[in-house]
């Protein structure tokens, strides 16, 4: 058994993804933005809505997990991955 690319996952897991570390972003929103009262120094935020800053999490998350799968360079199997130095055997 190979080993599987991101790109080869299924849509569902990287939904499952998506919403964890998009929890993972409200969790900190909530435990140390509104808690620690900072949301005061942040422009556009909305206490205990949705803002700006929620869309552009949102906007980075889905960015960063469907756009993984086009960044991934060469297959092992077209030759190797270029970007690391391969050391020659003597």
């Amino acid at each position: 058994m190979g080993k599987l690319r991101f790109a080869q996952l299924p849509l569902s897991v990287k939904i499952a993804m998506a919403f964890t570390f998009y929890n993972t972003f409200v969790l900190f929103e909530e435990l140390v933005i509104d808690r620690g009262g900072w949301y005061r120094y942040l422009p556009w935020y909305k206490f205990q809505h949705l803002c700006a800053w929620d869309y552009a999490a949102i906007a980075l998350i889905l960015t960063a997990i469907f756009g993984a799968g086009h960044f991934t360079g060469k297959r092992l199997s077209e030759g190797g991955d270029e970007r690391l130095p391969h050391k020659k055997a003597s």
